[in-house]
């Protein structure tokens, strides 16, 4: 099945992460290590414009995936936080013998229909 352009001239199925340049150019992006930054694509990456809250990504995927070990991911993930880029909404653990992982509310969006605090910015 090929790609369908739409009258507007774009592609579906075709998703994207954007890189706000307002983000990229504060002092707390400047800040961030390689591997924050890639974790944050990660997280970014997970994120549909309607699940804010509900991304999920622990230090096991976010190390498979950014090809670091899993305490480097919680480096990562620690330093994001600190930074202001991400907030955790629900904390990994087990519920009926299934492993939950951390879900994540990315600040420079929406949350709950409450604008973005964009903490990043402090």
């Amino acid at each position: 099945m090929g790609n369908y352009q739409k009258s507007k001239g774009r592609t579906k199925g075709h998703n994207f992460v954007m890189l706000r340049h307002d983000m990229m150019d504060s002092p707390a992006w400047h800040s961030l290590s390689p591997n924050a930054r890639c974790v944050w694509t990660e997280i970014m990456r997970r994120y549909n414009g309607t699940n804010n809250g509900k991304i999920p990504l622990s230090c096991r995927e976010a190390a498979k995936f950014c090809k670091i070990s899993k305490a480097t991911a919680s480096r990562a993930f620690k330093e994001l936080e600190e930074k202001g880029f991400i907030k955790i909404a629900v904390f990994a653990g087990f519920k009926n013998k299934h492993r939950v992982s951390n879900h994540w509310i990315v600040t420079h969006e929406r949350y709950d229909n409450k604008p973005p605090t964009n903490e990043w910015k402090n």
